[in-house]
């Protein structure tokens, strides 16, 4: 996976420019961007092979989750969430365009409170 990655660089320094000013007003990105570029930004940080979803999104943010990453260039991400919600995900994105790759572990650096050390998550794998 690419460490570099100008859209969401982009998103976090307009990120942290809004916090730092403490602006108030309409944040400039939907939840559905937040949580691409969060996905995106966490699997950097932990060396991850994978772009790494966490957690089922809402309904109502896979739409621009979806478009962000594409706007990014990534070409695939995978969810490792395991509760219930997964299964409303795994339907949402292949109606958005997603095609399901079936089964798929993503290998990321963990800190384990004394060490870092390479941890599998098993999660489903999407093509954009």
């Amino acid at each position: 996976m690419k460490k570099e990655n100008r859209v969401f660089e982009e998103m976090l320094r307009t990120n942290k420019a809004f916090h730092a000013a403490r602006l108030h007003g309409e944040y400039p990105y939907s939840a559905g961007q937040v949580k691409a570029m969060r996905a995106w930004a966490d699997s950097v940080e932990n060396r991850a092979n994978e772009v790494e979803l966490t957690k089922a999104l809402y309904r109502s943010e896979i739409k621009a989750f979806i478009e962000t990453l594409r706007k990014a260039g990534i070409k695939t991400f995978t969810i490792t969430d395991s509760s219930d919600r997964i299964y409303e995900n795994i339907g949402a994105f292949v109606d958005a365009g997603c095609t399901d790759e079936g089964y798929f572990t993503v290998r990321k650096l963990e800190f384990d409170g004394i060490r870092d050390h390479y941890v599998d998550s098993h999660g489903i794998r999407f093509s954009l």
